[in-house]
């Protein structure tokens, strides 16, 4: 379900004077597109005289862009025409074309037009990889390795390696870039040395394909260290008590609000919780006036998946102290957590559910099975590491569902995910799940069989996004369905803030997710933001958004029922999760509800409530400040002052800084010496 903000916006066009022509001839290169070790596309870059074509298409879990450009250039590869047509990430149609005259570039697409006759580079909405090779080789050429982006930004690059690659006999030297100013951590790009693309994210150059995992540890090792330099200069660890007094603390076992409020926190515990003139505060604590500010425990996103470590501090600059990871590589995951923990890394706790799928052309890149022993080894394996869920996923074998609960059970793991294909959502219920990701799977649960068979394709967003509007709330099917849930104690984990986007998002309009944030984020992410959703018209948008009100609904109806809800977005890390919220009150779930949920439910389901998920004595200080009541209005906790995590500090500005993101104004930076209000 994830809406992909790292592969949509790769072409660019520059309009600048560069001091050389690139150096590469006319003929064809070819790449591979490898995810987690499976070749899931491909991408051709052709160029023959002043003609440059391009080629990109992948196909993973029943998704992926399928994209052809075409450019006239000049001899300095200067793009006087272009034509971009296909298919995008979610399969529907993409046209983008843009036209150079008299020193005029004129862009026209469904998410942006305009026209600039300023020196700068264009980035189109839809495109391939090949074209950062574009951006890369002009940026090395300019003096100051640093070029303005259209319509706004700036993009510079850095070479930082060198590595020796083998092909058989054949080897050579390709260097290593990064592209700053394009998202929220440098694009990590390979080049061989006459500037043309070797590796770019899952790409990588057809016949050198075994070069790419040592490529991704040299990068990933080199981003690691400047990752934990940013830890290091972003994070407090006080020497003395710290006092926050003057305070409103929400209360989210009891769904109360006090005022007038303290907390002390001696190392990373909380020691003392109470009314500012009870607390006996040592002579050796700091203290931090909150000036009726709220306390609240650090919030919690259910359903994530870390892919970086900025993903890690994006998720703390919005004040979430917990997650689950949904899914990805098991070892980088330990590594992680391991680094969010001891602090070499700034990261949420780190909840993590190993993906499990089956083997089939519409499977997702993770762990596969296709037999009970496969399933065994996959599950002890997890339970080994110190994992805490498994998830199946949409193309999981439905015949070893009950075994796989099974051996979940018998290592204390949790089990949940996707419903698999042939099967419905009051099935896995039925079977033991614990929770229930994505609320579409409630809808399809409802329709006929001809369904179930299509669940792991896009069959399982688009149908619901159809049909969903004629769906009676009411119906014996909606109350049998939520009866279960109830009876069997199944959570669901509804993600109703992607389902939104899907559902409701507009070519060239902000989604509601992101409108409060979109002044601030890199020029890519910003873009992203208005790249639309599953409708191809008005007429469908229109037909989407109905149902999707349905789907308000139905959860509103669900938790009324008694059902829990787990907030998760596994969408855009941070920045999307007060909408989640938003959604949920929009159901009818009250405000303190809302927070409870987002807090010590999640908790709770984790079964790490002993330890985090409220502000009271003993348990470890997992401490968000925000400004504002989001007792009264959910969308308060976009004001986030001062994050605390295991007693750690962070400076919220500079740690903004640092990916990309301009600083929120009210953050409350707090220092050794003390608290300085920004």
């Amino acid at each position: 379900m994830m809406r992909v903000y790292n592969v949509i916006l790769f072409a660019i066009f520059f309009l600048v004077n560069t001091h050389a022509a690139f150096s590469f001839e006319d003929g064809k290169r070819e790449y591979q597109v490898i995810r987690q070790g499976d070749v899931i596309g491909s991408l051709v870059i052709t160029r023959s005289d002043n003609n440059l074509f391009s080629h990109y298409q992948y196909s993973n879990n029943g998704r992926g862009p399928n994209i052809k450009f075409h450019a006239q250039v000049d001899s300095m590869l200067f793009p006087t025409t272009f034509e971009i047509e296909g298919l995008s990430l979610l399969q529907t149609p993409i046209k983008e074309s843009v036209t150079y005259k008299d020193g005029v570039l004129e862009w026209r697409s469904r998410v942006e037009s305009g026209k600039s006759a300023k020196r700068a580079f264009y980035f189109p909405t839809h495109s391939t990889p090949a074209h950062l090779e574009m951006l890369a080789g002009a940026l090395i050429r300019d003096a100051d390795a640093s070029l303005p982006l259209l319509p706004n930004g700036q993009a510079y690059i850095k070479k930082v390696a060198s590595e020796r690659v083998n092909n058989g006999n054949e080897s050579k030297l390709v260097d290593l870039y990064l592209i700053y100013g394009l998202q929220f951590s440098p694009v990590v790009i390979w080049l061989n040395k006459e500037q043309s693309l070797f590796a770019v994210d899952e790409v990588i150059e057809r016949g050198w394909e075994e070069n790419g995992s040592r490529l991704k540890r040299v990068s990933d090792d080199l981003l690691g260290k400047l990752d934990q330099e940013i830890a290091e200069k972003g994070t407090t660890v006080p020497e003395n008590p710290v006092l926050l007094f003057n305070g409103r603390l929400v209360d989210v076992r009891k769904k109360q609000v006090h005022a007038n409020m303290s907390v002390l926190i001696d190392g990373n515990r909380i020691v003392e919780v109470g009314p500012d003139s009870a607390i006996e505060v040592p002579k050796t604590a700091q203290k931090i006036n909150l000036k009726g500010s709220t306390i609240l425990p650090g919030l919690w996103d259910m359903h994530v998946h870390i892919r970086s470590n900025a993903d890690g501090l994006l998720n703390i600059i919005n004040g979430i102290t917990s997650v689950r990871d949904m899914g990805g590589d098991v070892v980088t995951a330990l590594a992680r957590r391991h680094q969010f923990s001891t602090g070499d890394l700034i990261g949420p706790r780190l909840f993590l559910a190993g993906l499990i799928d089956g083997v089939s052309p519409t499977s997702t890149s993770g762990l596969s099975v296709s037999s009970y022993s496969e399933l065994d080894r996959t599950i002890t394996m997890l339970a080994e590491n110190g994992y805490d869920q498994i998830k199946l996923y949409s193309s999981f074998p439905s015949e070893l569902v009950p075994s796989a609960v099974s051996l979940a059970r018998k290592y204390g793991l949790l089990a949940g995910g996707h419903v698999p294909v042939n099967m419905r959502q009051d099935d896995v219920v039925k079977l033991g799940y614990d929770n229930v990701s994505h609320f579409n799977f409630f809808l399809l649960n409802q329709f006929g069989d001809e369904v179930q068979s299509k669940t792991n394709t896009l069959a399982r967003m688009l149908v619901p996004a159809r049909r969903g509007r004629d769906l009676d709330p009411s119906s014996p099917g909606v109350k049998r369905s939520i009866a279960l849930l109830k009876k069997h104690n199944v959570a669901l984990d509804p993600t109703m803030v992607v389902l939104e986007a899907l559902f409701t998002a507009k070519e060239g309009r902000v989604s509601p997710a992101l409108q409060s944030y979109y002044d601030r984020l890199p020029f890519r992410i910003a873009l992203a933001a208005k790249s639309g959703g599953l409708a191809i018209n008005d007429i469908e948008l229109q037909q989407y958004t109905e149902s999707f009100n349905v789907l308000l609904k139905l959860l509103g109806k669900a938790y009324e029922e008694g059902v829990n809800i787990l907030p998760g977005t596994d969408v855009l890390p941070g920045f999307e999760y007060v909408r989640e919220l938003e959604l949920y009150k929009e159901a009818g779930i009250p405000n303190l509800d809302v927070l409870r949920l987002a807090t010590l439910g999640s908790a709770e389901h984790m079964k790490a409530d002993t330890y985090v998920g409220a502000v009271e004595p003993g348990m470890l200080a997992d401490i968000i400040i925000v400004d504002g009541r989001p007792d009264e209005d959910i969308s308060a906790l976009r004001h986030i002052q001062m994050v605390i995590k295991d007693g750690k500090f962070f400076d919220l500005a500079k740690l903004s800084k640092s990916v990309g993101v301009l600083p929120a104004l009210n953050a409350i930076n707090f220092t050794k010496s003390g608290a300085i209000n920004n």
